[in-house]
């Protein structure tokens, strides 16, 4: 065999291998970013408007147990919303809670309030999401970003697959070639 092919054949395999290692870099990059990136603005108004209807939809349960309670207890004096004396103030209806004994407090009333007021709420919540500085840059939409998530992936392993393999072909076909080459 013409010695000058067979080199000439080892450096094309060796660039066919850097070429692999970087479109690898490249992809892995790719994933960093879609891991990474900030969801779009829209699907961040989205998830805080789930979350504001999620703290909201218990809120008329709260208030049906509160004044549940109420009917049948109304001269009830362990209640934390009695005076002194032991006769009952108003009934909790802002401050509503999922249990009679728990004391109102910041997420009692932000659900009464984002229930209350939620739709009222909403264009503000949206306007503020869309003018907010994001952590990062904005990636595609997460329908988009999972299925080629995915996609990298595969590709990742391919390629992690295939570089191993040139490096074994090479690494053995190398060897001999160089003790060969060493003792001319």
């Amino acid at each position: 065999m013409d010695f000058l092919k067979l080199r000439n054949a080892f450096s094309s395999a060796r660039r066919d291998l850097a070429g692999m290692r970087k479109q690898l870099g490249d992809i892995e990059t790719e994933r960093e970013y879609l891991k990474t990136s900030s969801p779009t603005r829209e699907e961040l108004v989205e998830h805080a408007f789930r979350h504001l209807e999620g703290l909201a939809s218990d809120y008329p349960q709260c208030v049906a147990e509160q004044l549940s309670h109420y009917m049948k207890n109304p001269l009830d004096p362990v209640r934390p919303e009695a005076h002194d004396d032991g006769t009952p103030s108003v009934v909790p209806i802002i401050t509503a809670t999922r249990h009679t004994t728990v004391l109102p407090g910041p997420k009692t009333l932000e659900r009464a309030i984002l229930y209350l007021l939620g739709e009222q709420i909403k264009p503000r919540l949206r306007e503020a999401i869309m003018t907010m500085p994001l952590s990062g840059p904005e990636g595609p939409p997460m329908s988009k970003r999972i299925a080629r998530f995915t996609a990298v992936n595969a590709q990742i392993a391919d390629l992690k697959a295939q570089i191993a393999e040139a490096e074994r072909i090479l690494a053995g076909a190398e060897t001999p070639a160089l003790a060969g080459s060493q003792d001319g």
